[in-house]
């Protein structure tokens, strides 16, 4: 049996592999491009929490110039706005240690004269200032012999300021604080009203008043020493008058001790001390600190005749200032029954007060108010027997006086 014979399909040769290469005269085709596959962003899907990160950002930021715009703020007002209106005055600072200013009573000899029994027994000092507060505990109201009130007419004895009750305190403090000659009685007027300021005419009252309390021409009832511690800058001289150094003039020559703080104008001085310690009879009183080094605040004297000042040369024992006294970071007493520490020529003048009473309890013979003599011979005593400090100039400086009062070296020569 014959076998058909074979399609043509099946003797037809296989067709050739597709090639690579299009014909030549095809078109050209362009391959696809190739792309990486596309990654997520780190925050996608997370929308919320980039913007937080943001947020925080910012925040911190403004945090950030919050902070520093509050402390440069706070650098000006403690640097300058804070010794002006900080509702304390820039001569105190707050304080509850009340022994700061034990150096002051042993480098003057004070203590030793407390402990011989001298406290200010018999001594009338006269304040002029801002008033007093006998509501402090340490402050006994029966020390008060006098009181007048040329501000506001007020009868009892107040303090609206502060200034009047500090330098009171380091007079005739007794208790916790016990004061240089704290059996001493007052002769308070208040001249300087609750700003600090005042007329000179009251000043002037004042000084006349502690003169002669009643007015009957005796002084034999008035201050044996009066404390004026006003000196100050030259902005502040409300009481640098001719009026106010006639009135201090005319205490010192009747014989009654006329004590004022050299004022506090030492970093920008205008070359003299302050009114009324430019008075020849008047004891001016510079500060010093616990290395009995002179205070920067405390005003130089004029003594070389300047036209200015004076049309004389002073001459000893009057050459401006004529002592020193501790005048930096004194404990005393202050409004609302608190305490502070004070510094300046005023609580150096109250300390130099404080310290004449002892001596004056001690030898009564100088206690006569009848002329100058007994006043020069003081002075002229003060400035013998006064510590010549290590960098002051002998026999007078005119920042350091004739050096540190000591009390007792006065008193062996009385």
């Amino acid at each position: 049996m014959q076998q058909p014979p074979s399609s043509p399909a099946s003797t037809l040769p296989p067709p050739p592999p597709p090639s690579s290469q299009p014909p030549s005269n095809a078109p050209a085709q362009t391959a696809p491009a190739q792309t990486a596959p596309t990654q997520p962003h780190p925050t996608a899907g997370r929308g919320v929490p980039g913007r937080r990160t943001n947020i925080l950002k910012q925040v911190f930021i403004i945090f950030l110039v919050v902070v520093i715009v509050f402390c440069l703020v706070f650098l000006y007002y403690w640097v300058f706005v804070l010794p002006d209106n900080s509702g304390l005055p820039d001569w105190l600072n707050p304080s509850t240690d009340i022994t700061c200013s034990e150096w002051a009573c042993d480098v003057t000899q004070v203590d030793e004269m407390n402990a011989l029994g001298y406290h200010g027994n018999g001594i009338v000092i006269g304040i002029v200032d801002s008033g007093i507060d006998t509501t402090h505990p340490d402050i006994d109201p029966n020390c008060i012999m006098e009181w007048k009130d040329y501000v506001n007419g007020e009868a009892d004895p107040y303090d609206d300021d502060g200034h009047g009750t500090a330098m009171a305190g380091i007079i005739i403090a007794d208790g916790d604080l016990q004061g240089i000659a704290n059996e001493a009685k007052l002769i308070v007027v208040k001249a300087i009203d609750s700003d600090g300021l005042g007329d000179p005419a009251d000043v002037v009252s004042g000084i006349e008043f502690c003169m002669d309390p009643n007015g009957d021409g005796d002084l034999s009832d008035g201050a044996d020493i009066i404390s004026l511690s006003l000196g100050g800058p030259e902005s502040k001289r409300f009481w640098d008058s001719d009026e106010v150094k006639l009135a201090a003039r005319k205490a010192a020559n009747s014989g009654i001790f006329v004590v004022a703080s050299a004022g506090n104008d030492g970093l920008d001085d205008d070359g003299d001390v302050g009114s009324p310690a430019t008075e020849e009879l008047v004891i001016a009183v510079g500060a010093i600190d616990s290395s009995l080094t002179i205070a920067d605040f405390s005003s130089i004297g004029d003594n070389d005749g300047r036209p200015r000042m004076s049309s004389d040369d002073r001459e000893d024992p009057n050459m401006k200032p004529e002592i020193v006294a501790p005048g930096v970071r004194i404990a005393t007493t202050y409004l609302d029954e608190s305490y502070v520490d004070i510094d300046g020529t005023s609580p150096a003048a109250a300390f130099v007060s404080g310290s004449l009473a002892l001596l004056l309890e001690a030898h009564p013979s100088y206690m006569i108010k009848t002329g100058p003599e007994k006043v020069v011979e003081l002075k002229t005593i003060l400035m013998e027997t006064s510590e010549k400090l290590d960098d002051q100039d002998t026999p007078h400086d005119d920042y350091y006086g004739y050096g540190l009062i000591k009390v007792r070296y006065a008193s062996e020569a009385m």
